[in-house]
């Protein structure tokens, strides 16, 4: 395969210039800290801060996707299909990827040159080609915070939005600290509002 990319650049045949493959000529970007072209790309990208959103870039390798390229990936497919700004859409990328490998954000940004098993790839797949469809990242995960707290949601309930929280702020400014007091949340839903006052305000019922 590299020979025939190569003969290919030769004859000019590519669309797209080649950056690196792992022959003699380019084998050097390889020799790296960790070893695979996935951390060769993440080089050159930072290195030349080179924005790839909104461009058209292919990437042909061999053995595992890294996490770095895979939410990179991700991340344009999010922008095109849903027209989100990048920031979003890479935001929007990690928290599915994080919800896949029960990982947090920092952790993927620390180890962006960690492969993806073949499960864990086929299930992000899954999950961004139903986002791509409209379907809301909190249905996907099953989770949404609010108010600082994590609620479990499913498309039988709204989903908490943040300036919801404006009501619980409201009400926690009419709620006594330390004093008994009973409350009613009428069309409770996801019980976001109801749980975030009782949080607060532990004497309440």
């Amino acid at each position: 395969g590299i020979h025939r990319l190569r003969a290919m650049e030769k004859d000019r045949a590519l669309l797209y210039p080649i950056v690196a493959v792992n022959d003699n000529k380019t084998k050097h970007l390889f020799d790296n800290y960790y070893g695979t072209g996935q951390s060769t790309w993440d080089g050159i990208l930072r290195a030349t801060n080179v924005l790839v959103a909104g461009k058209t870039v292919v990437v042909a390798g061999y053995g595992d996707c890294g996490r770095g390229i895979a939410l990179r990936a991700a991340r344009d497919r999010l922008v095109q299909a849903l027209g989100l700004y990048p920031s979003v859409a890479g935001l929007e990328a990690q928290v599915l990827l994080g919800h896949v490998l029960n990982q947090p954000r920092a952790y993927l940004m620390a180890h962006p040159e960690a492969a993806l098993s073949d499960a864990s790839q086929a299930q992000f797949e899954a999950l961004l080609t139903r986002r791509e469809c409209g379907e809301p990242i909190a249905y996907l995960t099953g989770q949404r915070e609010f108010y600082g707290l994590s609620f479990l949601v499913t498309p039988d309930v709204l989903i908490p939005r943040p300036e919801t929280e404006l009501l619980v702020e409201l009400a926690l400014e009419h709620i006594p600290q330390d004093t008994p007091i009973r409350i009613l949340d009428l069309g409770t839903g996801s019980g976001a509002i109801a749980l975030s006052i009782a949080k607060q305000r532990p004497q309440a019922q």
